[in-house]
């Protein structure tokens, strides 16, 4: 998947049983685009060094450390399955619309870690972790997965 300067490379496991076996998705980062920056950003006051400096190595060796992929592999591997079969989506079909899935999150992913603002209502204080992958065609806004 790439949009602008982000790349991202997407491993599927096709199963034998195909389609009576739903593909598995597993992401990895390959280029970062620009992320956006808030007053402070990269400090980490207050952070433990040692959790600090495990987490750098670990993306040395190519360690996933990136939540918001492994946000995008949950929702691509089980939501997208669940939304498929309570829309009676053919089995065969599954692979095509856990691609379209895959396509929409990584455009949310892209779009809210360059800082753009999204379509989005807060439902609560502090910092929204999860990312908006659904769509409510009602109020024509991005929701977080309750």
């Amino acid at each position: 998947l790439a949009r602008g300067a982000w790349r991202v490379e997407a491993q599927v496991e096709v199963p034998a049983a195909y389609p009576h076996a739903a593909p598995v998705f597993s992401l990895s980062l390959l280029k970062e685009g620009l992320r956006k920056r808030t007053p402070g950003a990269g400090l980490m006051v207050g952070a433990d060094p040692m959790a600090l400096s495990a987490a750098t190595v670990a993306r040395q060796n190519g360690e996933a450390t990136e939540n918001g992929l492994r946000s995008m592999e949950e929702e691509v591997n089980w939501h997208a399955r669940a939304e498929a079969a309570a829309a009676a989506c053919p089995p065969a079909q599954l692979l095509a619309y856990q691609l379209w899935v895959a396509l929409h999150c990584f455009s949310v992913f892209v779009d809210v870690e360059g800082g753009h603002q999204l379509n989005a209502p807060r439902d609560h204080r502090g910092r929204d972790r999860r990312l908006p992958f659904l769509y409510s065609p009602v109020s024509r806004t991005l929701q977080q997965r309750v």
